[in-house]
């Protein structure tokens, strides 16, 4: 009987070891995953807002490129306009010094013919008798000159 009465305490003693270890086990398991799944919970929250920073700031990077580029674009506009006039300037004063060139070559060409066109005729007759007078006075058939080749 004292054998018997030893291994049922025995018995009792596992048992109640084993109850105390599964219940522990149990505890702890729920504690394990509860704190596993907040840390998991921190570590993608810390995730999120690291990548919700990362987009802000390549947003804030993209609005300050594009006013960069809006800025070149404005300022490109605005060179090409004064492009623009100073050209059209340069071509209108390119006509006018084209013009006064042309006008001084014309009255310069005025002023080798004489006022009187009839006077001018008669003494250049004169003063080349062996020249027939409508080659002189521009008149008659055949008094114009080829040019060289």
């Amino acid at each position: 009987l004292a054998a018997a009465s030893k291994d049922s305490r025995l018995q009792q003693r596992l048992a109640f070891r084993l109850r105390e270890v599964r219940l522990a086990s149990s505890c702890f398991g729920s504690w394990r995953r509860e704190t596993q799944i907040a840390k998991r919970e921190a570590l993608l929250a810390s995730e999120r807002l690291a990548q919700e920073t990362a987009r802000s700031e390549l947003f804030e990077q993209l609005e300050l490129e594009r006013e960069r580029a809006a800025s070149e674009v404005e300022r490109l506009r605005r060179a090409l306009f004064e492009e623009t006039q100073q050209r059209t300037l340069l071509q209108e004063n390119l006509k006018r010094v084209f013009m006064r060139g042309v006008c001084a070559l014309n009255f310069e060409a005025m002023s080798l013919f004489p006022a009187d066109p009839c006077a001018a005729a008669s003494s250049a007759a004169a003063a080349a008798p062996g020249v027939p007078a409508g080659v002189l006075s521009g008149g008659g058939g055949g008094g114009h000159v080829a040019p060289p080749s």
